[in-house]
């Protein structure tokens, strides 16, 4: 990671894009038969150990991937210009970003970026429409970017698992 000062971008034209808030990924009836399958055999075994709260458990996850496969993407308005990055209604000043990153997965491609604030997680930022030598040649002039971070192990896990 550079130890490159955050400061005010020189003046630069707007890059604009739009892409979808998040990642979808497709499951076939094949990863509903062997998540129930998973989901009801939990079941049976906590209840047959009397665990109930694990019970509980696994019956909330199983209604949380029931109600997590309706919710669809907005597609949201992204802008980086000399005042900072906008996502959708929120905009992030360069002074609350400390470092950016790209991750390339079979998917596409994400930009990353790390917050000053406390409690907020990394800011991850679909690339669509624009090219990420555009994004890097504007971002590197005001943040360091961290080249040996790759993509994050929740969002792998929920890549892998089709979450």
């Amino acid at each position: 990671m550079n130890d490159k000062p955050v400061g005010k971008m020189p003046d630069v034209s707007p890059i604009e894009w739009e892409a979808a808030e998040f990642e979808t990924h497709q499951r076939g009836a094949i990863w509903y038969v062997a998540a129930a399958i998973i989901l009801i055999l939990a079941l049976v075994l906590t209840l047959y150990l009397r665990h109930w709260i694990l019970s509980a458990v696994v019956v909330m996850v199983g209604v949380i991937l029931y109600l997590s496969s309706s919710i669809r993407p907005r597609k949201l308005r992204y802008r980086i210009d000399a005042s900072g990055i906008a996502v959708g209604g929120k905009a992030f000043g360069f002074d609350q970003l400390k470092a950016f990153w790209f991750v390339e997965t079979p998917t596409g491609t994400t930009l990353n970026l790390i917050s000053t604030l406390r409690l907020m997680p990394v800011i991850s930022i679909r690339i669509e429409g624009t090219t990420k030598e555009k994004i890097r040649a504007v971002l590197a002039q005001v943040l360091p970017e961290s080249r040996n971070k790759g993509e994050d192990w929740i969002d792998r896990i929920n890549r892998l698992l089709r979450v």
